[in-house]
């Protein structure tokens, strides 16, 4: 079946702790990682995207970290989604590029994947970081 990328599982794992601690300041990616069980270094490089975007602040020094920099119900998983996988399409016909399915014209399924896509995206924009806590 379908699959999220382990980049997108991990970032709205990191998401979701931010969230549950949006109140109290920064927290430490090593905490972070510690308590979820995530590889460290795999988080300091998908919170960058998350930081170049706007949705994360980091904060240095020795009570550093990252913060949420919006409230957690501004946030949708649509949001963090076209962060961290921006050109990752559900079905290669949904594609635009050189990638896209070469059956597309003709294929049966083609109008239903677009219609799946559609709904699916409208669901991940009403998710709100905040249902997630």
């Amino acid at each position: 079946m379908f699959q999220i990328s382990t980049k997108v599982d991990y970032g709205l794992i990191l998401m979701r702790s931010l969230a549950l601690h949006y109140a109290t300041g920064p927290m430490s990616l090593r905490t972070i990682a510690e308590e979820n069980q995530l590889p460290y270094r795999y988080l300091t490089q998908i919170v960058m995207p998350l930081r170049r975007a706007l949705l994360v602040k980091s904060f240095e020094g020795s009570r550093g970290g990252y913060q949420l920099a919006k409230d957690p119900q501004t946030i949708t998983l649509q949001d963090i989604a076209r962060v961290l996988a921006p050109h990752k399409r559900l079905n290669r016909c949904l594609r635009t590029d050189h990638a896209s399915c070469s059956l597309k014209p003709h294929c049966s399924m083609s109008s239903w994947w677009l219609h799946f896509n559609v709904r699916f995206q409208k669901m991940i924009h009403d998710i709100k970081l905040s249902d997630l806590v």
